[in-house]
């Protein structure tokens, strides 16, 4: 809310531009426009016209390219084949309709584009799209058709890409109501009315002034992508700094030797001491020290601005940027060449802004991933020199467009009509009541003592009763958020395994609160106990004391004796394997409570040995009273039944033999070797059940 009606580095950097016109000849706007915007500041504010040069640089792939048809087929001629004849019979098709600026219907246009020979559409697909940014593949047909359809001054457009023509949209300040291709060309040549041709005369320099203001005072809520990329860059924002504060130790090349961050402070929102108008807030205060902090009056205040280019695409432009300044990683510049360094103007307007409002000596600009690495830094030192221009700038800016603000302490503010009738062109004002009741609550609210305590203090009543009465969960959920640990790269995977582990964290805060109370809890209500609680343990001492005990378990784990592992003994395997990406597990029979596995290796074809009496008795012995489970191969493994010589993949693991277990029934089974049906009362009632090999070696119970 203190940010409306006030000089932030966006609104002053909008209002700057607007309002040059007016101060070009003060010798402070001209030094501060320069630091902005360099050796270009007459070109970018219209004084004189902009070399190509500097429109590259500027406005990088999204130039429009704009290509004057009388002269196009005079910078084609130089093809190669100018004796050609073809090529000049092409080219003649094409000047006739140029010249006489004539059009066909699309009926017209598409039969007589059937009557060119394959020649006509190589040659025009040269002439016509070789100075385009387009891709044409398989479209040069259609594109021609177009071509004849429409008139010169829309040709001229024609075969540009969307982002191209509608940079030129913005940059000619024209809006269609649609966003085709059509019309944004029916726009840009003139052939129909932008829909905002009604909008009146262009505004003089001090009521754009006071629209930059009002704007960025009533914005809209950002939504959607945006809100998520904002929310991610400010969370970003601590792993930035903290792993410049690591490189500063690390990089050899670092350009501030020796160089220690002492500590670091987030604050809220600063105002200049006697400038109220100019606010501000850092991302970080820094107390630094180039000397390793052995002399204390070294010791200096610096300002930390982190900015996170969290997509791909914003990432590799920061490092083509690293590229085409052939600089390091990490430099120091002065304020005078701030314009070369950082790309984006509004980033310039910034960091200068934080400069004057806390009088920093040195800001840091760092620019991070989405992962918190940092691409490059950049330390810029600020004269006394720069920071007084500022100041007259901004106290220009307060006199020509906010004068009103500050002129009373009490409400309700008087609001010139100059003002109101700006107010009426900004949408999101939403009227001159609006404007109003907020410049009145604004007036209020910047009277309050200072510091202003912090607003989510303030809780309506129907709120805090809620919070007297509601459950535990909204609690936890506070905590966690409060002292929740910042995961650089937020995956759903990441975010559910730190929000599980901070669950763990509150019960173990819970349980410490309790346990750590008198044992007869003399309390008189629920809410004294938990004031108390809060007063002997916090959630956040509670983690550090955790963080403490997981320390102090992992130096002695590090510092116990490695214990080698045993070796495994021969022909063992493991009791976990995966087969076929399916983990399963090593049989054990007492685990599946089966009679124990005989003490010796299965010999081979024990079933003839059982028969012939050979075998050892215990064998003979288990094959008489085996009640042994059994369990089928996953693969294709499959051996004989002990009984009728078929081939089973099912195995007892308590006589270690392989017999049937089930069969495919068919109408007639009078032909299958040991197959019968067993009648079993289930419920009540007799059910059918197969009775294979298997089931005649170990179930004696069945009834065939």
């Amino acid at each position: 809310m203190l940010r409306k009606f006030s000089s932030t580095s966006s609104q002053t950097g909008q209002a700057f531009k607007a309002a040059f016109l007016h101060f070009k000849d003060d010798a402070s706007w001209r030094y501060v426009a320069e630091y902005v915007y360099g050796d270009r500041v007459d070109a970018v504010f219209g004084l004189e016209e902009e070399s190509d040069d500097d429109v590259e640089q500027e406005e990088s792939s999204l130039q429009p390219l704009k290509i004057h048809l009388d002269t196009l087929f005079e910078q084609q001629l130089f093809l190669g084949e100018e004796d050609d004849s073809k090529v000049k019979d092409t080219l003649d098709m094409l000047l006739e309709f140029v010249d006489e600026d004539s059009s066909l219907s699309p009926d017209e246009a598409a039969t007589y584009v059937q009557d060119f020979e394959r020649y006509h559409f190589a040659i025009m697909k040269r002439i016509l799209f070789a100075r385009i940014p387009i891709n044409q593949q398989g479209q040069v047909s259609d594109g021609l058709i177009k071509w004849f359809t429409y008139s010169n001054s829309a040709r001229e457009f024609l075969f540009v890409k969307s982002i191209v023509l509608k940079e030129m949209m913005k940059k000619r300040n024209l809006k269609c109501a649609g966003t085709k291709i059509s019309d944004m060309i029916s726009v840009l040549s003139g052939e129909k009315e932008a829909s905002n041709s009604s909008e009146g005369p262009p505004l003089e320099p001090k009521q754009a002034a006071i629209k930059a203001i009002l704007s960025k005072s009533f914005q809209k809520p950002q939504k959607g992508a945006a809100r998520e990329y904002c929310s991610l860059g400010h969370r970003m924002e601590k792993p930035i700094l903290n792993n410049w504060i690591n490189e500063t130790k690390s990089d050899s090349f670092f350009p501030v030797q020796n160089l220690q961050v002492t500590s670091a402070y987030t604050v809220g929102l600063a105002g200049k001491r006697g400038q109220p108008h100019a606010k501000d807030s850092v991302d970080f205060h820094l107390h630094v020290s180039p000397n390793n902090g052995s002399t204390p009056n070294n010791r200096e205040a610096w300002g930390f601005e982190a900015k996170g280019r969290l997509t791909v695409k914003t990432a590799f432009a920061e490092e083509d940027v690293l590229e085409s300044l052939h600089r390091d990683k990490h430099v120091e510049i002065d304020d005078v060449h701030v314009h070369k360094n950082l790309k984006i103007p509004s980033e310039r307007w910034q960091v200068l802004h934080h400069a004057h409002v806390y009088d920093y000596p040195v800001v840091v600009h760092a620019v991070g991933d989405s992962q918190g690495e940092i691409i490059q830094s950049t330390i810029i030192r600020y004269t006394a020199t720069t920071k007084e221009h500022y100041s007259k700038v901004l106290q220009d800016l307060k006199e020509l467009t906010l004068d009103w603000a500050y002129s009373s302490n009490r409400s309700p503010v008087k609001i010139p009509d100059e003002v109101m009738d700006v107010a009426a062109l900004i949408p999101t004002i939403n009227g001159s009541e609006t404007l109003q009741g907020t410049a009145n609550l604004w007036v209020e609210l910047s009277n309050l003592p200072l510091p202003l305590p912090p607003l989510y203090r303030l809780i309506p009543a129907q709120h805090a009763y809620w919070n007297q009465t509601k459950s535990g969960s909204d609690t936890t959920t506070k905590l966690m958020d409060k002292c929740i640990a910042i995961v650089p790269h937020t995956t759903p995977e990441s975010v559910a395994c730190n929000r599980m582990m901070s669950l763990a964290f509150v019960v173990l805060h819970r349980l410490s609160q309790l346990y750590g109370s008198k044992p007869d809890l003399p309390y008189p209500s629920l809410e004294h106990y938990r004031n108390a609680a809060s007063h002997r343990t916090t959630f956040h001492r509670t983690l550090l004391r955790s963080r403490q005990v997981f320390l102090a378990d992992l130096k002695a784990l590090s510092s116990a004796p490695a214990t080698q592992t045993p070796p495994r003994a021969e022909n063992q395997r493991p009791l976990r394997e995966k087969t076929n990406n399916v983990q399963h597990e090593r049989i054990n029979s007492d685990r599946f409570n089966v009679p124990h596995p005989l003490p010796t290796k299965t010999p081979g074809k024990l079933s003839k040995k059982i028969k012939d009496g050979s075998a050892p008795d215990a064998y003979i012995h288990l094959d008489g009273t085996c009640k042994g489970t059994p369990f089928k191969t996953v693969d294709s493994m499959q051996q004989r039944c002990a009984l009728c010589q078929a081939k089973t993949s099912w195995y007892c693991m308590g006589c270690k033999q392989w017999f049937c277990l089930e069969k495919k029934v068919k109408n007639d089974m009078s032909g299958v070797d040991n197959f019968g049906v067993g009648v079993k009362e289930v419920r009540g009632k007799d059910t059918k059940f197969q009775v294979c090999c298997f089931h005649r070696k170990h179930l004696q119970y069945v009834d065939e």
